[in-house]
């Protein structure tokens, strides 16, 4: 839930009030299941919950929209396409090879001089400088990552979705007060600036075998 807060209480609310209310008129209570969270002051540990529930999201997407509407396509029914926003860029920012975030984390952290400052300068700079021409085969640029892509298929033009794509946003970007130690993401369920300040060390935290274990079996 954002914020941190629960949604579970809107919906025991919702389910009392239904069902002690005199119209017998059918509701139905939802919980939210993702657990996006955005502070005043994010950090390494929002990151990483805000990226496990990207993926999330993007299972959502290809399994609710991608597939379903390839699958009817295939069997050629008729249908109405659904457009919905596809968060596969800002998990490219977030985790691709080699100028995703977590790259320049795991990247800064094998240095023996690593630091948060640098980590940042990374994240926000770096990338920026190998950006290839417009159109052309240069290198992927966290800059060139969208949040605003459409979902693609049947009933999408291509000419609508090369206007989508000339209005990319940045997924990854500099905090506006250059001062502060932050970088922003545009999430699928909206931006958050996180504070560079401890991601080395919280990154250099060893992982105990057991959960190796578990996360490899």
């Amino acid at each position: 839930a954002r914020g941190g807060s629960s949604s579970s209480s809107a919906v025991a609310a919702s389910s009392s009030s239904s069902s002690s209310s005199s119209d017998q008129h059918l509701r139905l209570g939802l919980l939210d299941i993702y657990g996006f969270e955005v502070f005043d002051e994010n950090s390494f540990e929002q990151l990483c919950i805000n990226f496990a529930n990207e993926k999330l999201q993007q299972q959502f997407n290809q399994h609710m929209f991608k597939l379903e509407q390839a699958k009817y396509a295939e069997e050629d029914i008729l249908w109405e396409h659904i457009s919905f926003r596809d968060n596969d860029r800002i998990i490219s920012a977030l985790e691709g090879s080699p100028y995703g975030v977590f790259r320049h984390i795991d990247s800064e952290c094998s240095c023996p001089d690593g630091s948060d400052s640098s980590l940042l300068q990374k994240i926000c700079d770096y990338p920026q400088k190998l950006t290839g021409p417009a159109g052309g085969g240069g290198a992927l640029s966290v800059s060139s990552l969208s949040v605003s892509g459409l979902g693609q298929g049947r009933g999408l033009p291509k000419q609508q979705q090369a206007a989508g794509e000339a209005e990319e946003e940045a997924v990854v970007s500099r905090k506006v007060n250059k001062w502060e130690k932050k970088f922003v993401v545009k999430h699928y369920a909206g931006e958050v600036a996180y504070s560079v300040e401890g991601f080395v060390e919280k990154n250099k935290d060893p992982m105990q075998d057991s959960v190796v274990n578990i996360l490899g079996s």
